[in-house]
């Protein structure tokens, strides 16, 4: 786990910028999960919901996707 969230495990931006660049590596599945850290801790962040819908499409979830992008 990177120092930053070993440090502050909730550490929302933490987790966004790790969620990017897994995605960018294309491990979506955890960076989805570092995505859902943050909308948890964040419910009203309507950028991290709309990233997390494009990303739970890309998971080929269309109902998990809907449910963020409609934020």
């Amino acid at each position: 786990m990177p120092e930053a969230l070993t440090a502050n495990p909730n550490n929302s931006g933490a987790h966004y910028n790790l969620a990017g660049v897994l995605s960018r590596l294309g491990q979506l599945p955890e960076a989805a999960r570092h995505l859902k850290s943050v909308v948890e801790a964040n419910p009203q962040d309507g950028i991290a919901h709309r990233d997390l819908g494009r990303l739970l499409e890309k998971l080929n979830t269309p109902k998990d996707a809907i449910s963020h992008t409609m934020m």
